[in-house]
């Protein structure tokens, strides 16, 4: 009983309100936005293949 004295007196206890709960679990969504200006999207395919040469440390134990 002594103890929660103490840490009443140190914390301050908040009442739950109404929040943004989605904040707690996806904290990136309130900080990523659109940038005002922005290049045009281009919907093209580029005229440049790729080709792996190596791949680092791939896990195939539980891969199908």
């Amino acid at each position: 009983m002594e103890t929660d004295e103490k840490g009443a007196q140190i914390f301050t206890i908040l009442e739950a309100g109404d929040g943004d709960e989605s904040m707690a679990i996806k904290p990136w969504r309130g900080a990523c936005k659109e940038p005002k200006d922005h290049p045009d999207i281009i919907t093209e395919k580029p005229d440049q293949q790729y080709e792996i040469e190596f791949v680092y440390g791939y896990r195939c134990e539980d891969a199908r």
